[in-house]
């Protein structure tokens, strides 16, 4: 699990540098394609070195969108309701955090489902 940490700290270092140089909506784009791709190698994982992979790739994700993401927001949104946003912003990835609780929870049986389906918010 501290391996995602690790991940988050190596995507976050990168995230700003990058997205100055090609834009924030590509690395949230880029940090999209992460998250899917590590669900999908953590759900597929057929060794315990490929699961930590999937986590050290979904971390980096995880990384560069909890920098960018407000960011980006605070940038478009207009000044009345700038913080109302990026506070609703990180609310609402609170609540999602809880909700990947209590499926978690649900599904523990089936560690491949748990974290496969980690990939489907960020597909869409």
């Amino acid at each position: 699990m501290s391996i995602a940490v690790v991940g988050a700290a190596v995507g976050s270092l990168f995230s700003g540098t990058i997205s100055d140089k090609v834009g924030r909506k590509p690395v949230i784009l880029f940090a999209d394609f992460l998250f899917t791709g590590g669900a999908l190698i953590m759900a597929y994982s057929p060794t315990i070195g490929y699961l930590i992979l999937g986590r050290f790739v979904v971390g980096i994700g995880v990384g560069a969108a909890s920098q960018i993401v407000p960011l980006y927001l605070s940038e478009v949104a207009p000044v009345e309701i700038r913080g109302t946003l990026v506070s609703f912003s990180v609310m609402i990835s609170t609540f999602a955090m809880f909700i990947a609780g209590c499926l978690a929870y649900a599904l523990k049986p089936d560690w491949r489902w748990m974290l496969g389906l980690a990939g489907i918010p960020s597909s869409l």
